[in-house]
């Protein structure tokens, strides 16, 4: 067998899920990877139309080997999707989160729902930035450059970290 880069990227291996994860699995049709295959756009925008879009795209998808952009012209908040749809709903009292952070015992209660998932980026907000002040005046950062909550910071618990990515997308 030749040891060429084409031969290495063939892959005929499959790894069926086990019994308990089809169970539980979200889409549990098997038809859906045949009309994934026969008709991807036409799967995918199905898919889209369960997205809140502040614009709705013009074009599904627009092909040229090897590059594809989807759903163009469309403009969709990740964090919107993620998060805020669902606290502004009926699901802002379900559980949104299960998380154990590093520390166990440390006697933290974490947000578990939609609705209070959504209010760490602006509590976080609230204390990075009083209001009508710059955050930033005794610093050498300015607004739009990167910043880090990491352990290295006194006033970060790594009991934070599932939320530091609605934080940071609600920051931008």
């Amino acid at each position: 067998m030749s040891e060429t880069i084409d031969t290495l990227l063939q892959e005929d291996r499959v790894f069926p899920p086990s019994a308990e994860f089809v169970a539980q699995a979200n889409a549990s049709d098997v038809g859906i990877y045949e009309r994934a295959f026969h008709d991807p756009s036409a799967f995918w925008e199905e898919w889209a139309h369960k997205l809140d879009w502040f614009e709705k795209w013009h074009t599904t998808v627009e092909f040229s080997a090897p590059n594809a952009k989807w759903f163009l012209g469309g403009k969709l908040n990740a964090a919107y999707n993620c998060v805020d749809r669902h606290a502004l709903g009926d699901r802002a009292n379900k559980p949104a989160i299960i998380f154990e952070g590093a520390r166990k015992g440390c006697g933290r209660k974490l947000p578990s729902n939609h609705g209070r998932i959504r209010d760490v980026p602006w509590r976080t907000e609230r204390f990075l930035r009083a209001p009508g002040e710059d955050p930033f005046r005794d610093s050498n950062h300015r607004y739009g450059d990167p910043f880090e909550l990491s352990g290295a910071d006194p006033l970060y618990d790594d009991d934070d970290d599932p939320f530091t990515a609605p934080v940071s997308a609600a920051f931008g």
